[in-house]
């Protein structure tokens, strides 16, 4: 299992998550912006499994996220119901919808009102198990918070004890 910490995300913050990591003098929201942009412009929908809890759905997605807290890449509240979810996982997807939809989608998304989109689902639930339905590559990239954690197929869950992590001090 891994566990959301406390944002999973995959395809396009995936793809852009991955872009930010190559933008080294870009930080925070403007960071994650600049590299939604630039995928946006390569943009296509791939094929997954979904297991939710016990139920197995097949979609062509454009986004994917589970997520523990309602932030994401930079403080964009991807999430904004994550907190709602009495411990349960709070899975996020759009459908495959085009590039200037998928533009106004983002701007959505900074808004924190983007669940509102008739492309947007999301709900709770206790696993959520990830594949693709086709071939692997950048769609098939696992990131948490930004950083890389490796490839679908995925198992989804909350964990039940406190992550500590070691931080350097903030300069003065």
């Amino acid at each position: 299992d891994l566990l959301s910490s406390p944002n999973r995300e995959n395809r396009l913050l995936s793809e852009a998550s991955a872009r930010a990591m190559d933008i080294p003098f870009l930080r925070g929201r403007l960071l994650y912006i600049v590299a939604t942009l630039i995928s946006v412009a390569r943009l296509r929908s791939h094929a997954f499994s979904l297991t939710l809890d016990e139920r197995k759905v097949s979609r062509d997605l454009l986004i994917l996220v589970g997520a523990a807290s309602e932030l994401t890449g930079g403080g964009i509240r991807i999430a904004p119901q994550a907190g709602m979810g009495n411990g349960r996982l709070n899975i996020l997807y759009a459908e495959g919808v085009g590039r200037f939809a998928a533009t106004r989608l983002l701007i959505k998304a900074l808004a924190g009102n983007h669940l509102s989109h008739d492309a947007v689902h999301s709900g709770f639930f206790d696993v959520c198990e990830i594949d693709r339905d086709g071939p692997q590559g950048p769609a098939s990239m696992v990131f948490g918070d930004g950083e890389f954690l490796g490839t679908l197929p995925v198992r989804m869950a909350l964990g039940t004890r406190t992550l500590r992590v070691l931080a350097p001090a903030k300069k003065a």
